[in-house]
This record gives structure tokens, sequence and C-alpha cells, in this order.
């Protein structure tokens, strides 16, 4: 599977006011009206949890929130209330637990997510957004990726949620994130929720990048500028070079003064124009 970032136009403008003011407002109206359609399932199917599992129905945990806040993240609970509270999900191998059927399909269709649509119209969350990570899934995470990530509301859903990276960690797939970022618009955010509508259904096929439709690609949420600082410290997996770098100097600017090292560098060059030549001269 590729995560690069495919290339694309009028990467230099900057963010949309519009969008930003536009998005809050859809998750105020919209959000309030999905939260009270989903009130009165969040409330059966939280029954129907207490008597299969006879445990609170309800799982509540911490969360990296905007801005540096955090806020109290909701789920159906699906998992025994022995499960470690801040394990992932590969820690647990819940492929191997044998869940009620309720539970499983629960998972399975992600209506365990359900009571997050709550959260949407105070503010804590966005009805579309990067993925509101765990508190302590930092091992591997760039720290000025999540800074970036963190100056937007985490989403009920997104593009990493669609997409072929789904089922990964937040640190095998920043691409999918990075690419939001930069390109939201409202329209991307109407097709993510129709597509992620589409996709419990079974309707659709987790999407690609450049499977994204170039008529709902916008102007983004956060500066060009923004973009550079986290792709300079982001890690990537460089081809060894003939001539090593001086060892002050950071391994991603230094790969990318050999010609064919810029080729083995997948999301850098498609993610800013001139990516080569504007971190080289920043260096």
């Amino acid at each position: 599977r590729s995560t690069a970032l495919p290339d694309f136009e009028g990467r230099n403008r900057g963010p949309s006011q519009v969008t930003a003011v536009g998005k809050r407002a859809v998750d105020v109206v919209l959000g309030s009206l999905f939260a009270l359609i989903a009130l009165p399932f969040v409330a059966i199917l939280a029954l129907a949890l207490v008597v299969v599992t006879r445990a609170n129905p309800l799982f509540v945990q911490s969360r990296p929130g905007h801005n540096g806040g955090s806020f109290r993240i909701l789920k159906l609970r699906t998992l025994p209330p022995s499960t470690p509270h801040y394990a992932s999900k590969y820690d647990l191998q819940i492929g191997e637990m044998r869940l009620p059927w309720l539970c499983s399909t629960l998972r399975r269709t992600h209506l365990d997510e359900l009571p997050q649509l709550l959260l949407v119209p105070f503010g804590a969350m966005s009805l579309v957004g990067p993925r509101p990570r765990q508190a302590n899934e930092v091992e591997g995470i760039d720290a000025d990726f999540d800074a970036l990530r963190r100056q937007v509301r985490p989403g009920c859903t997104g593009l990493w949620q669609i997409s072929t990276a789904s089922s990964a960690l937040l640190r095998d797939a920043p691409p999918f994130d990075l690419f939001y970022l930069q390109r939201a618009s409202l329209r991307f955010d109407f097709w993510i929720m129709l597509r992620t509508v589409a996709t419990v259904l079974g309707l659709a096929n987790p999407v690609e990048i450049d499977g994204v439709p170039n008529w709902v690609r916008g102007r983004g949420l956060l500066p060009t500028s923004a973009f550079i600082r986290s792709v300079r410290t982001m890690p990537t997996e460089v081809e060894p070079v003939t001539v090593p770098a001086p060892a002050a100097e950071p391994q991603a600017v230094a790969a990318l003064r050999e010609p064919h090292v810029v080729q083995a560098l997948p999301g850098v060059t498609a993610l800013v124009p001139n990516a080569q030549e504007r971190i080289l001269a920043e260096a």
C-alpha cells in the first residue's frame, strides 16, 4: 500500500478562513441534529450492552484535544471491563478475543463510536477531522506533526478513518491527516461524511489519497509554512547515500542533497511546492 501524497495544483494558497468558520457552523447545526438523532440509538444500544456484558456500557477515556487541551471521548463499551484502559488494539490482540456478537458487530461497523456525536456541538470534537489519538500514543509520532494535527479539532470521522490505512496506527500513516489538513474544504468534509456512511454500509471501498476527487480539494485549514516545519522533522525512510552527511545535519535534510535520494522520499516532495529547495534553504 502506498501512502505517498500525490502532486496537485494550488498548493501555495493560504488557508481558507471561510472553511474554518463554515466548518464550525456545520458542526453546531448538523452536529446538534446528528446528536439528537443518535441519542435514542445510543440509549438502546447501551441498554443492550448492559444486558449482554453486565457492565457499564460507556467507555470514557481522556485524549489530547484542540490547541493543547484534552477532552473525554465517549464510546460504547465493546471489550471486557478488565481490559487495560490505554492499551492499543495491537497489544490487546482483539482479533483473538471471543466477544459477544453485539460487541463484535458494533466494533466492525464502528457504531461503538456513535456517542462521539454528542461531543460535537460542544466543541470537543468535529464531525470531520484528524483521528483523536490516545494520550499514550506518542512513540514514533513526530512532535511537530502531532502539534499540527492538534491545531484542528479531532473528528468523529476523517480521511484516515475511511482510508486503506484505517487499521494501522497513527504513526504508520501520517500522510492521510496531513493531506486533509492541507486540502480541507466544506466539500471535502461532506464527501468524507457520505463516504463514511457508504463504507459502514459496505457500499464503498477504503480510499487512497490519489482517490480523493479533485473537486473536493480546497485551500486547507493551516498555512503551508506549518507543513514545511512538520516535513523537516518527520521521520523518513531514506536509502543509504554514498557520501555520509555531517553528524550535526538532520537526516532528512542531508538526504535531500542527493538527487537520487529525493525519489525515495514519497510524500515529502509532493507535500509542498519545491520542497527540496525550500527545506535546504532553511537548513
